[in-house]
C-alpha cells in the first residue's frame, strides 16, 4: 500500500469512531434524559415548627414574576384560636424570607368548645427570587400566660 492510501485509512477510521461516538451518546447515553425534570424545577423548602409544618413551591411556570406558593398545616389548640399569617421578604440577595404564623388565644370571656381533631390549613404567596432562603417561625408566644 502506498502512503496516500494508508493516510485515507486513517483519516476513515478516525471519522468512523467519531460517528460511533455520536450515535453512541445520542442514542444509548442520553436515553430519557429529556423526561427528567431538572434539579431547578424541584424547587421545595419544607419545615416543621411546633406541630405545624409549611411546603413551599417555587412556580417554575413563570420565571419572570418570581413567586413562591406555601402551604401550612397543623393543629390548632381549639377552634376558637385565631391565626394570622405573615410572608416577611427582606429586600437583599438572595432574599431572606421568614413566614410568620401567629396563634392568638380566644378571649377570657368567650366560651368555646373543644374538638378533638381541629386541622388548620392555609395557602399564600409571595415573591422572591429562586435562590431565596425560607425561614418558618410560629409565635406561641401570645398564647402563653
Amino acid at each position: 500500500m502506498n502512503k496516500k492510501g494508508v493516510i485515507g485509512v486513517g483519516f476513515l477510521l478516525i471519522l468512523l469512531i467519531m460517528v460511533g461516538g455520536l450515535i453512541l451518546k445520542v442514542y444509548v447515553l442520553d436515553k430519557g434524559v429529556m423526561n427528567t425534570p431538572r434539579e431547578e424545577d424541584k424547587l421545595e423548602f419544607t419545615s416543621e415548627r411546633n406541630g405545624f409544618t409549611l411546603v413551599a413551591r417555587y412556580q417554575t411556570e413563570n420565571k419572570e414574576e418570581h413567586v413562591w406558593e406555601y402551604k401550612i398545616t397543623g393543629t390548632l389548640p381549639s377552634p376558637c384560636y385565631n391565626t394570622d399569617v405573615q410572608p416577611i421578604v427582606l429586600e437583599s440577595y438572595p432574599e431572606q424570607v421568614s413566614v410568620l404564623l401567629t396563634l392568638t388565644p380566644p378571649e377570657d370571656d368567650v366560651n368555646c368548645i373543644q374538638v378533638l381533631d381541629d386541622s388548620f390549613e392555609t395557602t399564600g404567596e409571595f415573591k422572591a427570587s429562586d435562590k431565596a432562603k425560607i425561614s418558618f417561625v410560629v409565635d406561641t408566644s401570645i398564647t402563653e400566660e
